[in-house]
């Protein structure tokens, strides 16, 4: 169990350190993971919505999540979790203002 637990705490260590977004000038691109890590690009053009949710768990903790949904899937292209509220209303204003400007 104590291997296990050590285990967890390096590879739950690593992923948080993998984790990170950028708002570059035409999309949006999100990284996450650790084995087998993936990078999600969703270009401006493509958004048709954002919004920002709250499970109960996060809501405890005071987090919250972006989703971006793009025209060609029905769920979420994008999710970023463990957000403030601050930062989560800075991102979702930068994503619509650049929306209403395109």
């Amino acid at each position: 169990i104590v291997v296990s637990l050590i285990v967890n705490l390096v590879i739950l260590r690593k992923a948080y350190l993998r984790k990170g977004y950028a708002l570059r000038e035409h999309d949006i691109t999100y990284r996450s993971g650790v084995i087998f890590p993936t990078t999600t690009t969703v270009p401006f053009s493509r958004i048709q919505q954002v919004s920002i949710r709250q499970n109960p768990v996060s809501k405890f903790f005071g987090l919250y999540a972006i989703d971006v949904v793009n025209g060609a899937q029905t769920l979420s292209a994008l999710a970023i979790h463990g957000l403030t509220k601050e930062k989560a209303d800075g991102i979702k204003n930068v994503i619509t203002q650049r929306l209403n400007n395109d």
